[in-house]
């Protein structure tokens, strides 16, 4: 990974980027858990800017594949 972790202890590496960009500099089967937040079509706009609900799975889509 060209990027330094976030933190790192003996049980794993965090990161903090674009999750896209990220995933596509990572080798196959490199990863042991995808966390989402949060992983379901939200009820209601937030300060971040959450994918409306009609629009979720066409949004996580691309997320998905390389998860």
């Amino acid at each position: 990974m060209a990027q330094a972790p976030l933190y790192e202890t003996k049980l794993g590496k965090a990161y903090c980027a674009d999750s896209l960009e990220f995933m596509r500099g990572m080798r196959e089967g490199h990863v042991d858990l995808v966390i989402t937040s949060p992983p379901y079509a939200l009820h209601l706009k937030k300060e971040y800017g959450n994918a409306d609900q009609r629009e979720y799975v066409k949004w996580f889509l691309p997320f998905a594949g390389p998860c």
